[in-house]
């Protein structure tokens, strides 16, 4: 990643993780639970904020998040 992105993140770290924290992916989160195999290894790759890594691992799916 080049350093202004990185810049940038770091500076707005708090905003970027509070505006991920409030918008929910519903619609995915329901798709992962109909056709996931629980207790499957899952990889999330491009985690982000984790969010989603931490759902899926919470929810029974065992992930590794990957950037």
């Amino acid at each position: 990643m080049d350093k202004e992105t990185i810049a940038t993140y770091n500076k707005d770290a708090g905003s970027i993780a509070q505006l991920h924290s409030t918008l929910i992916p519903s619609r995915v989160y329901a798709l992962i639970l109909q056709n996931f195999t629980e207790g499957g290894d899952t990889v999330d790759i491009g985690y982000g904020t984790g969010r989603d890594t931490h759902w899926l691992t919470q929810n029974g799916y065992p992930t590794i998040g990957v950037n």
